[in-house]
């Protein structure tokens, strides 16, 4: 006894202290609030007509889990896996395997400060000191990193990729938009707790339109991936769907931190940077304009001959206000394509052309820039865009 009291007692303080740590207590909060979400949703989807398949029974084996099998319980329990492994993936990416790699870089100076500019301007954030700014920057690409791993996984089945049966590769394809899901929930889950318990700071980093976008956009997301997992998960139209919006998200803010870290003062710099932007740009009219719309319609098309009216309706709301997102994500492109294309390496305003396409490719800066402008700013700007057109001579 005295034996067991001797080693538990430490044990037992060595966890008790770590309880009570701010890191574990985050994740205890993030646990909480994702078994409170998931609960609320088996309560209310349960209740809906478009969810009609019963409680769950929970009788869930590994092999149902890997073939994302189409039944409630399997993809509510797929959705808070996805939750908790990228709660804590993006962040140990972000920290261990990012940063230290972004240390390395030799104009990390630029690419933080251009970061921090489309903070500003395009989500209204500042998170202040540059260390925070650098810490940041690593999470964005983590996050485009879940961006491929989902997109990636619909491959086999929208490419056709010999090797993978027709259902493996669904099985796969649901993995992809589960893993687009279980993001958006944790993304959900830790901004609620970064504004409700992370006091001044964590409100400063979740500004109420950011919070408001994102709700948007994540809730449309996780409305329709359990659904057509369950409904559709075989339909390749759903699969290209899912593929196309990641994939284009990892390719343009991919492509944008990329060009974050060019010398576009030098030639070579700017060339890249040139082609940067018309891949990017190409890549947003074809997955965000021609191919999204041409296969929402065939999936909208599948629900009207199914008689699905619940699906039609939700799913004609979300292809729409998707849509209107995409327009704004391409008009955003073709701003920065337009400013760079034009570009010259002896052009002495280059820095600020720049510094002003730092937040392009983003929702926010379009739908608001003009609403905060100051009078002077918007003076400003006339003077500069009449500069940069030629039409007046610099002194």
């Amino acid at each position: 006894l005295k034996l067991a009291r001797a080693k538990l007692v430490p044990y037992s303080v060595q966890a008790l202290a770590y309880a009570m740590t701010p890191r574990s207590r985050s994740i205890l909060a993030s646990g909480a609030l994702i078994a409170l979400v998931v609960s609320a949703a088996v309560a209310g989807l349960c209740a809906s007509e478009v969810w009609s398949v019963g409680l769950p029974s929970l009788d869930v084996t590994l092999s149902d889990l890997l073939a994302c099998e189409p039944r409630l319980e399997v993809q509510l329990l797929l959705l808070v896996l996805q939750a908790a492994f990228w709660s804590y993936a993006i962040p140990f990416v972000a920290e261990d395997v990012i940063k230290p790699a972004a240390e390395r870089w030799p104009l990390k100076d630029q690419w933080v400060r251009l970061n921090r500019e489309t903070f500003k301007k395009a989500f209204f954030v500042d998170l202040g000191s540059e260390e925070a700014t650098f810490k940041g920057a690593c999470t964005m690409i983590a996050v485009l990193l879940q961006h491929g791993c989902g997109g990636s996984l619909c491959i086999p089945s929208v490419f056709g990729l010999g090797g993978f049966s027709a259902t493996t590769a669904s099985a796969l394809a649901c993995h992809g938009a589960l893993c687009e899901a279980g993001w958006e929930l944790q993304d959900l889950v830790t901004r609620f707790r970064e504004v409700a318990f992370g006091g001044e700071e964590g409100r400063k980093k979740n500004p109420a339109v950011l919070v408001a976008i994102l709700l948007l956009h994540h809730t449309m997301g996780m409305s329709m991936v359990i659904p057509m997992n369950l409904y559709y998960g075989t339909n390749t139209y759903y699969h290209e769907l899912v593929f196309l919006l990641q994939f284009a998200a990892l390719v343009a803010l991919g492509l944008q931190q990329y060009g974050y870290t060019l010398d576009v003062k030098s030639s070579r710099g700017l060339a890249i940077m040139k082609l940067n932007v018309t891949v990017t740009w190409l890549t947003m009219l074809w997955a965000r304009v021609f191919r999204y719309w041409y296969v929402g319609y065939h999936l909208l098309l599948t629900y009207h001959v199914d008689a699905s009216t619940n699906m039609l309706l939700v799913g004609s709301m979300v292809i729409v206000l998707m849509g209107l997102f995409n327009m704004l994500l391409v008009m955003d492109a073709s701003a920065k394509f337009c400013k760079f294309i034009r570009a010259s390496a002896k052009d002495r305003d280059l820095a600020e052309i720049a510094a002003d396409a730092a937040a392009a490719q983003t929702l926010l800066r379009t739908a608001s820039s003009t609403l905060l402008l100051s009078d002077a700013q918007v003076g400003w700007a006339k003077v500069r865009g009449v500069v940069h057109m030629g039409l007046m001579k610099r002194a």
